[in-house]
């Protein structure tokens, strides 16, 4: 009897080539032809075909190449409630750098740690020219160069400008970017508020109110004395300008407390388990981030009650 033979897909290399059966095949029989390829030797073409893939991979991979990545410029630091040594408890820092060709925008959220409360941030850097290659820049990123580029820097915190009140290499808003700022690392620590303080009478004139105004005044009805507005950095002669908690919602761990926020502000909430209770600090020195502030919770899984509120004060 015949020995048939249904074989799919290729056989095993015989003198350098690939073949395949296809269909019944019977002794004696040869039914085996090469895989083939266009123009030439099967395996010489296939080999051809995989190099100019290869060298189209390349030749795009380098099109789109951009700078070469380095060591990261790192300032790190505290940030400070006005003139006092108060550090912020939270709060995001955000840096602009700049120079002639970049523009550089980094943002940090401050933590804390073992009562420590500090921010961290990363400026990115790279080379552009290398072996005698010009690499487009990356976007949000400083480019290093052999001779050093001046530069100025300015940081915001919550949206509220901030002050350099230290460096650990001397350097203030203005500083020279070199091969040496790969990796370097620099403690600034900021502060807002910093400065004289705000009176009550330069409140009163900023907002074209007379300076004989009675601070205990409450013309718009908004529950707010002058005074009190003049804490909460609230708008006195818009009613609907009013410093107040807005919401408490479940959240994925906890309630979610949200508060009305006014620029320069730093906020305290605080809860107790009974409304006539005593109040517990949940987190201290919160910078302000209009319009509105939001805390979770993470504690407040229980049945409950928990009562909260919210405190100002000016920097």
């Amino acid at each position: 009897m015949a020995d048939e033979r249904n074989l799919k897909g290729p056989e095993p290399m015989r003198n350098g080539i690939f073949y395949s059966v296809d269909g019944p095949v019977s002794p004696g029989v040869k039914a085996i032809s090469p895989i083939t390829r266009p123009n030439g030797h099967p395996l010489v073409s296939a080999v051809l075909w995989l190099c100019v893939l290869t060298f189209l991979w390349l030749r795009a991979a380098h099109v789109s190449a951009q700078g070469i990545p380095e060591p990261s410029l790192v300032l790190y630091g505290t940030v400070l409630i006005g003139n006092t040594s108060q550090p912020l408890n939270a709060g995001q820092v955000t840096w602009q750098i700049t120079n002639l060709t970049d523009s550089v925008s980094v943002s940090a959220s401050i933590i804390g740690v073992n009562t420590q409360f500090f921010y961290i941030a990363y400026i990115p850097l790279e080379t552009r020219t290398a072996g005698g290659q010009v690499f487009p820049a990356s976007t949000n990123t400083l480019g290093l160069s052999t001779s050093p580029v001046a530069c100025t820097r300015t940081a915001t915190v919550a949206g509220t400008n901030a002050t350099i009140v230290f460096s650990s290499l001397g350097l203030s808003n203005s500083f020279t970017l070199g091969p040496g700022s790969r990796g370097l690392v620099e403690r600034v620590d900021l502060a807002i508020g910093a400065g004289p303080a705000q009176t009550f009478a330069q409140w009163l004139a900023s907002w074209g109110l007379p300076a004989n105004t009675n601070p205990n005044a409450d013309p718009l009805g908004k529950g707010m004395t002058y005074y009190q507005q003049f804490i909460a950095g609230t708008d006195p002669t818009d009613k609907n300008s009013v410093f107040e908690v807005v919401d408490i919602t479940p959240a994925a761990q906890g309630l979610g407390i949200v508060w009305t926020s006014f620029a320069g502000r730093v906020y305290t909430l605080e809860f107790s388990p009974a409304l006539n209770g005593s109040f517990t600090p949940l987190q201290q020195h919160i910078a302000a981030a209009p319009p509105l502030n939001t805390y979770t919770d993470t504690a407040a899984t229980g049945p409950g009650p928990r009562f909260y509120r919210v405190l100002v004060e000016q920097p």
